[in-house]
């Protein structure tokens, strides 16, 4: 045997082996960092995938609502309900006319009473495609605002838009300091005016759970209304 070789046997027998117990604290530590690094993308990861649904991690436990006519679908923040009044709309002229099922749903959270921020949302279905630019395109004009992608008309409380399948009118109302400047006939009476003004910590919240809200509203067709 060369000497070269009898060295390099001696260097290997001389390394200190690794204790067990060492490696197995490095193995939990290795693996309770990926573990946590998993964590934190596949929470980003959700986060990202559903913003563009309205939905980020702080509306992961809020509930999806179904309006009755399948128009819309909207998420509400936990221990929000839906007040539903149903009824039918007609319009017309000598050109034409389209009738048909028509809906005002009010979201809220019963638990506050008359303190609850609120929206409503007044809807019906496009019965008449061929008369739409003449009865309904007319809702949104002039345009002055924009609702999740859809050219919009309103004020700071009020949005009306079209989707190629449906009309909508929503009303905002956080008592005391945001109310829709004229309800539509078909909006329920407000509630009435809490007995002290809300403190702006409320306020601030209620006016993000409304947004948070409305961001997540999605016309079942999403398509918008062809106007031209």
């Amino acid at each position: 045997m060369e000497p070269s070789d009898t060295l390099d046997d001696e260097r290997v027998s001389l390394k200190p082996a690794e204790s067990p117990t060492r490696r197995l604290r490095w193995l939990r530590a290795f693996a309770s960092a990926a573990l946590v690094c998993a964590l934190l993308a596949a929470f980003a990861g959700v986060a990202l995938w559903r913003q563009g649904s309205g939905v980020t991690l702080a509306t992961l436990t809020w509930q999806t609502y179904h309006d009755p006519l399948g128009l819309f679908s909207v998420r509400l923040p936990p221990g929000w309900t839906a007040s539903v009044m149903m009824g039918g709309f007609g319009e017309g002229d000598r050109s034409g006319s389209e009738s048909g099922p028509d809906e005002t749903i009010t979201f809220s959270d019963p638990a506050l009473g008359a303190a609850s921020a609120s929206f409503s949302v007044y809807a019906h279905p496009i019965t008449n495609l061929a008369l739409a630019p003449t009865f309904e395109c007319g809702i949104v004009t002039p345009a002055n605002k924009t609702f999740n992608g859809y050219t919009a008309e309103g004020d700071d409380a009020t949005t009306r838009f079209n989707s190629a399948g449906a009309s909508f009118q929503i009303f905002e109302d956080i008592p005391g300091v945001l109310m829709p400047a004229g309800f539509s006939v078909h909006l329920h009476p407000p509630f009435p005016p809490t007995p002290t003004p809300l403190p702006a910590s409320t306020v601030a919240s209620d006016r993000a759970l409304l947004n948070d809200a409305l961001a997540s509203f999605r016309p079942t067709d999403p398509h918008p209304l062809n106007c031209h």
